[in-house]
């Protein structure tokens, strides 16, 4: 059962990844109201900051196909985090003109709610796939 439910991330994974990108935004839009953007501005920022974390994966992924170093790869899921708080961190302070300190913590923020949202929601579906298809 739990080899089924791998199977069925690892083949959906992008489309988690794309209906993610709402819940970041809405996230964002909730904890950073003191700009005059709106959701759909927020949206459109998630997205972008989702394409740069897709194009610096593709580099990183090519990477680690070349090094063939399993070392490396077990510290692939950590630095594929700091990328990703990286990447958030830079494009609120880009974007809602605050301090590093202020984009790193609500970075963390918003990621940490996204992913209690994502393993919540992906508890659900991954239930409710295993037991329809029984």
């Amino acid at each position: 059962m739990q080899q089924q439910m791998v199977q069925v991330l690892q083949k959906y994974f992008n489309l988690i990844q794309f209906f993610l990108i709402p819940v970041y935004a809405l996230f964002a839009w909730l904890f950073l109201r003191r700009g005059a953007y709106n959701y759909a501005e927020n949206m459109i920022l998630s997205s972008v900051i989702s394409a740069q974390m897709n194009t610096i994966s593709v580099f990183s992924i090519l990477l680690f196909y070349f090094i063939h170093s399993p070392t490396i790869l077990a510290w692939y899921g950590l630095i594929a985090f700091l990328i990703l708080i990286i990447c958030f961190t830079i494009s609120f302070r880009q974007f809602y003109k605050i301090s590093f300190v202020k984009a790193l913590l609500y970075s963390l923020l918003v990621y940490i709610c996204a992913y209690v949202v994502q393993l919540v929601l992906l508890s659900i579906v991954l239930f409710a796939y295993v037991m329809l298809t029984r």
